[in-house]
C-alpha cells in the first residue's frame, strides 16, 4: 500500500504529533520547487499532485474495501439534494415551510402600553441579553402588520419569518391598539401569542421608543437547522449502508435498493402534493396512473 496503512495503536498519537510538520515541510518544499520550476525547464502544479495522490488513495482504498468512495459521495449529494427538495413539499424530517401550526388568541389579554420580555430558555443568554438590551442590528428585515386583519397578519408572519429565516434578528411593527375594547390590544396580544408557539423563534421583546416602543417587538430567530439535520441524515444514512455493503459486498447494488427504498417513502409523503421524485432524484407533477415504485 502506498498511501493507507493498517492502523497501529502504538504509533497512533506519535503520528498526530508529527503530522502537521511534516505536511508544512512538504508544502513548503513543493511551493519553493513550483516557483523555480521553469527555470529549470519544467512545470509542476501542487494542485495537481495533491489531486492525484487523493486519487491514488482512493484507489488503494477501493482495492482494500471494494468500496468506490467517489461513487459513494455523489450518490449521497444526489440523496441529499433531493431529501432537501421534498422536505419544501411534504414532511420529510426538515422544517422548511411557513409556520403553520398556530391558534388564535380569543381574547385580548395586553394593553398597548405594557412592555413585553419573553425568552422561551433555548437560546444562549448573551444573545438574549443583547436583544433586551436593544443591541441589535439596525438593518434587520422588518413587517408592518397596521392594518391587517388577524388572520392575515398570522400568515403574513409566517412567510416573512420563513423568508428571513437565516437572519437572527428581525423586527414586527404591531401597533399599540389603543382604540382596543378596555384599553387592550387585539393585535398586539396575538402577535405575542403567535411568536411563542412559532419553533424558530427563541426570543423577542418590545422595542426601545426610538424604533416603536410598545407598538414593535425585536425577535431573536433560531439558527436554521437545515444543514445539521443533512449532516445528520447523511451520517444515519451511511452508518445504515455500510452495514449492507458489509453483508452484500457490492457497493451498486446497494445504492440501487437504498434509493429505491428512500424513493418509495418519499412519493407517499409527496401523494397529496400530487408530485413524485424520478428517477434522478428530480420532483417533478405526479402522472395520473402513477401508483408509486
Amino acid at each position: 500500500m502506498g498511501y493507507i496503512k493498517k492502523i497501529d495503536e502504538k504509533e497512533k498519537d506519535k503520528t498526530k504529533v508529527v503530522g502537521a510538520r511534516v505536511s508544512e515541510d512538504v508544502l513548503t518544499a513543493l511551493a519553493l520547487a513550483e516557483e523555480d520550476s521553469e527555470i529549470f525547464g519544467f512545470s509542476i502544479s501542487i494542485t495537481d499532485i495533491i489531486k492525484q495522490a487523493l486519487n491514488d488513495s482512493l484507489m488503494e482504498i477501493k482495492k482494500e474495501t471494494n468500496i468506490d468512495y467517489y461513487k459513494w459521495s455523489k450518490w449521497i449529494k444526489k440523496i441529499r439534494s433531493t431529501y432537501l427538495q421534498v422536505s419544501i413539499y411534504a414532511d420529510a424530517g426538515l422544517s422548511n415551510k411557513p409556520f403553520e401550526d398556530y391558534s388564535y388568541l380569543y381574547e385580548p389579554n395586553l394593553s398597548g402600553k405594557e412592555r413585553i420580555n419573553h425568552f422561551s430558555g433555548k437560546a444562549p443568554h448573551s444573545e438574549v441579553r443583547s436583544l433586551f438590551k436593544g443591541k441589535v442590528p439596525k438593518d434587520m428585515p422588518s413587517i408592518d402588520l397596521h392594518g391587517m386583519k388577524i388572520e392575515d397578519a398570522c400568515s403574513n408572519m409566517s412567510f416573512f419569518i420563513q423568508k428571513f429565516s437565516d437572519n437572527k434578528f428581525i423586527q414586527i411593527i404591531h401597533g399599540k391598539g389603543y382604540h382596543s375594547d378596555e384599553g387592550l390590544s387585539v393585535m398586539k396580544s396575538q402577535v405575542v401569542h403567535y411568536l411563542k408557539q412559532h419553533p424558530k423563534v427563541d426570543a423577542f421583546c418590545s422595542c426601545t421608543s426610538n424604533h416603536g416602543g410598545t407598538g414593535a417587538l425585536w425577535v431573536l430567530l433560531r439558527e436554521s437547522g437545515i444543514d445539521f439535520q443533512l449532516e445528520e441524515f447523511s451520517n444515519e444514512l451511511r452508518r445504515d449502508m455500510l452495514e449492507d455493503i458489509k453483508n452484500l459486498g457490492e457497493l451498486e447494488q446497494c445504492l440501487m435498493d437504498r434509493e429505491q427504498q428512500l424513493y418509495f417513502g418519499w412519493n407517499a409523503a409527496l401523494e397529496k402534493s400530487n408530485l413524485m421524485v424520478d428517477a434522478d432524484g428530480h420532483i417533478k407533477p405526479r402522472p395520473a396512473t402513477f401508483a408509486g415504485m
